[in-house]
């Protein structure tokens, strides 16, 4: 008997609000390895072709990385900016321009 290939037209997506994509894609993985030899047959092979929990996953920590790029780069700027003041080499108007 060949292999025979099975595939899902819909991905499982969390569609309710606040829903961890990380969490669900987890459960619904672990689900299915539970099954195997009971409802879903010995023989056959589950493949998991898209995880969105996984991108989410890898898509946050991007989004954490430049976050934290960015608050540094502001600190280090607003650090250089008040270091100069101070030492006199930036003079910076002591009220508003604009009447």
């Amino acid at each position: 008997m060949g292999d025979r290939v099975l595939t899902c037209g819909h991905p499982i997506r969390g569609q309710t609000q606040g829903t961890n994509a990380i969490v669900l894609a987890n459960k619904v993985i672990h689900k299915v390895n539970s099954l195997k030899g009971r409802l879903v047959p010995a023989d056959v092979h589950v493949t998991v072709t898209r995880n969105y929990g996984e991108t989410a996953s890898e898509k946050s920590n991007e989004l954490l990385l430049h976050m934290m790029i960015a608050i540094f780069s502001v600190a280090a700027l607003i650090w250089v900016t008040l270091d100069c003041e101070r030492q006199g080499s930036l003079r910076l108007p002591s009220r508003s321009p604009f009447p």
